[in-house]
């Protein structure tokens, strides 16, 4: 596959959450309904955000 360097959404066959492994190596289940600056935020190192984990 090409890559177009367009942001991608994650996916499951989860319902309503996706299974995500966060570089510490512990694993999530993310609500579908995060908002788009907290799954901004989970993605970047260095933005400096602080994110509560009841947000996701």
């Amino acid at each position: 596959m090409r890559s177009t360097g367009a942001a991608e959404t994650a996916g499951s066959r989860n319902p309503g959450v996706v299974i995500v492994m966060f570089m510490d190596g512990s694993v999530h289940s993310i609500k579908n309904s995060i908002s788009p600056q907290t799954w901004w935020a989970l993605g970047t190192m260095a933005g400096g955000e602080v994110v509560s984990s009841d947000s996701y």
